[in-house]
């Protein structure tokens, strides 16, 4: 055979030979897709370290329970939402007390003007309690978180001059006064913030909310930063237990009311607990082991429109800083469900 047949013979092969190689190909790949098709998916590892072992569950006083009500999910994910299947749960040491504490707490009591040669404090278990005509402030003695209140009631005539500023300028004058009495948690500095705006009216010594054009009295509500990429709420849900209640005369701050209840977590101190499906979380929720935070509805019948994982803080001590879900639904509708699996909690 010479070379020029050869070569005739293997250019008439040639297309042959690609759509043979072409068969084979998707012969095989055909094969692969069927079995990938087939096989069941796998299950992701699930590492857990539960640290504490066991953990109990807070309890809300002001919650109630979620059954009596029916339930109908219409979010945007048309099901409920699996955020992960494990989380981290921190520790919360327990205040200690600090023989130094006197010191701190009178020149707290000083910067809310307490005449502290004059008004002695008394304590009350953990608390030391100041008092005068027109105001009182209890601080704990442990980790200084306090509440402070005003009663401006008995003097209107503070209003006559009192104009808001700018949001900017009140945020500013509100740190520069918690950084004074050394009660600003890095947690709720590099967390979220919100403002409330309220009217004064002297005539009925009344307060309602208002706008900010309009109003007198301004709170300024903190909240912690957010956790291993959640949020962070309350038992309140959208209120904090952290806030600052003010009005302002000549431009200087005037504090009518203040609290601060954080207890300093320690994030190097966790565990890893395995969590809740959302199915397994709305099916809580829908057979009453929910815990309603808020509703406004007068029927029965509860629409949710969102769930979300999120961390909940509390005002008062509790040794474990743990996920929940959260449920919100029309008329003001809000659920908590905890988080972690019912078998590592007590």
């Amino acid at each position: 055979m010479t070379l020029t047949e050869l070569s005739y013979y293997v250019r008439k092969a040639a297309p042959l030979l690609v759509i043979f190689t072409l068969i084979i190909f998707i012969f095989y790949y055909s094969i692969k897709l069927i079995f990938l098709l087939i096989e069941k998916p796998k299950t992701p590892n699930l590492v857990i370290n539960p640290l504490f072992d066991k953990i109990e569950k807070p309890v809300l006083k002001e919650a109630s329970s979620s059954g009596g009500f029916s339930y109908v999910l219409d979010n945007i994910e048309g099901r409920p939402v699996t955020a992960t299947l494990a989380a981290k749960v921190f520790f919360i040491p327990e205040p200690q007390s600090r023989l130094t504490y006197r010191s701190r707490i009178l020149l707290m009591a000083k910067q809310f003007g307490f005449d502290t040669d004059i008004t002695k404090y008394k304590l009350i278990d953990d608390e030391a309690f100041f008092s005068d005509s027109d105001k009182k402030l209890y601080i704990n003695i442990k980790n200084f978180n306090f509440r402070y209140e005003y009663d401006f009631g008995q003097h209107p005539e503070i209003f006559l001059q009192a104009t808001l500023l700018q949001e900017k300028e009140i945020e500013q004058k509100i740190i520069e006064f918690l950084k004074s009495i050394d009660r600003y948690p890095e947690d709720l500095a590099k967390g979220k913030i919100n403002f409330l705006y309220f009217d004064y009216n002297s005539a009925n010594n009344s307060i309602s909310p208002s706008s900010w054009e309009r109003a007198n009295i301004v709170e300024l509500d903190f909240f912690p930063q957010d956790v291993q990429n959640y949020p962070v709420f309350y038992e309140k849900f959208q209120s904090s237990p952290n806030h600052v209640i003010a009005t302002f005369i000549n431009g200087e701050i005037k504090i009518l009311k203040a609290k601060i209840s954080y207890f300093e977590k320690a994030y190097d101190q966790f565990g890893i607990y395995p969590l809740k499906t959302g199915d397994q979380a709305y099916e809580e929720l829908i057979s009453g082991k929910g815990l309603i935070i808020s509703n406004e509805a007068k029927e029965k019948k509860i629409t949710i429109n969102k769930m979300f994982l999120s961390y909940l803080d509390l005002e008062s001590y509790f040794p474990y800083f743990q996920p929940i879900y959260i449920f919100l639904g029309a008329d003001n509708f809000v659920a908590y469900v905890f988080a972690v699996s019912n078998d590592y909690l007590k």
